[in-house]
């Protein structure tokens, strides 16, 4: 897991450094929360998961305490509690100017099943007056911001894995034709794909015969089709898997 004493060192010693020690341990068990209702629906929680999920669960907390304190006043009090409901609630006081101000968020659960979206809504209740965004929240959003495209391009990598593989399988068929003759089985005993590749379907041999008569161009076609494009296609899509690692590892960096 991250620390943040690392991401945001010009917070130390603030109230917002404060608040991120208190909160802590109870964001780690929300995110391990989400981690194990994710596993039992047979999906995949990463550490990059993980970590994204620690850092905007992080952020709205903060978000809704900075947005009603300023760095120069004092966290007096702070006290989470859970219900049976799902819900917690954050009470503190902060001092300014010598007098003290009750702050109390509730965050509630709010359900979904996309990880990459919260499922957590945060309600405040203060006398104190609103604030403009911090350097402390711009740095969490900026590196989830980094964490988003990171997992956009693993998104676009896997996908270009599943395309590779298509095509090695192509590839596979190709290298397995021994003779005209097996090419010409594997097109009759395929007519689906046969009719993607002529534009037609092939019923029998006699039909074949007749339809592609006695020049190579059907080999051609077919050769292009399972040996020729998938070769080209494979370079294509290794050379663009490795440019997303490359911005994967300057995002990280």
């Amino acid at each position: 897991m991250i620390k943040l004493t690392t991401l945001l060192k010009e917070i130390k010693g603030s109230i917002i450094d404060n608040l991120i020690t208190q909160v802590d341990p109870t964001v780690k068990q929300m995110v391990q929360a989400a981690k194990e209702e994710a596993l039992k629906k047979d999906k995949k929680f990463t550490k990059l998961d993980e970590e994204y999920y620690y850092l905007a669960l992080l952020a709205d907390m903060i978000r809704s305490f900075e947005q009603y304190t300023l760095p120069t006043d004092k966290l007096v009090s702070f006290e989470i509690r859970g219900s049976v409901k799902g819900t917690l609630t954050i009470s503190a006081i902060i001092e300014r100017d010598g007098q003290e101000y009750p702050l109390r968020t509730e965050v509630i659960y709010a359900g979904g099943s996309n990880i990459q979206r919260l499922h957590y809504r945060y309600l405040t209740k203060t006398k104190l007056p609103k604030q403009p965004s911090t350097p402390e929240t711009d740095a969490i959003k900026a590196k989830l911001k980094g964490m988003s495209k990171v997992q956009k391009y693993q998104a676009e990598i896997k996908g270009f894995e599943e395309r590779i593989k298509e095509m090695e399988e192509k590839l596979a068929i190709a290298n397995n034709m021994k003779s005209d003759d097996d090419i010409k089985k594997y097109i009759l005993s395929h007519p689906e794909e046969s009719k993607k590749i002529y534009m037609a379907g092939v019923g029998s041999a006699e039909e074949f015969e007749k339809f592609y008569g006695q020049d190579d161009f059907w080999k051609e076609m077919w050769m292009k089709r399972y040996r020729d494009w998938p070769t080209r296609d494979i370079e294509n899509l290794k050379t663009a898997i490795a440019k997303l690692q490359a911005k994967i590892d300057k995002e990280q960096l």
